[in-house]
């Protein structure tokens, strides 16, 4: 029970954890970046936003139909095997049976 009450606890919690970024200049005037503010005149920086995913391009989108499609092909491929090998399973019971009919009759 605690588990999960420290789970729930540490995912409401984690869209509080954004860090801030400083920016400083230190006496030799070298400036330096960090998650705390280094000394006096350290300013917060905002950083852009990060760029949204770009689309895939269209070859990549014929390639992923191309697949869907030689996957279709294939599954069709299966379904026909496996309809030819019950038809050939039925027809040798139906041979056997009649064999077994036949030597009767001898």
């Amino acid at each position: 029970m605690t588990r999960i009450v420290a789970l729930v606890l540490s995912l409401s919690l984690s869209g509080v954890a954004v860090a801030e970024i400083y920016k400083w200049t230190d006496p030799q005037g070298q400036v330096h970046y960090g998650e705390k503010p280094g000394g006096k005149g350290a300013a917060s920086i905002t950083l852009p936003a990060a760029p949204p995913p770009a689309a895939a391009p269209p070859d990549a989108r014929q390639r992923l139909e191309n697949i869907r499609k030689w996957g279709d092909a294939r599954q069709k491929e299966r379904l026909a095997e496996q309809r030819r090998k019950a038809e050939q399973k039925k027809r040798r019971a139906e041979l056997n049976t009649r064999c077994r009919a036949l030597e009767n009759e001898l």
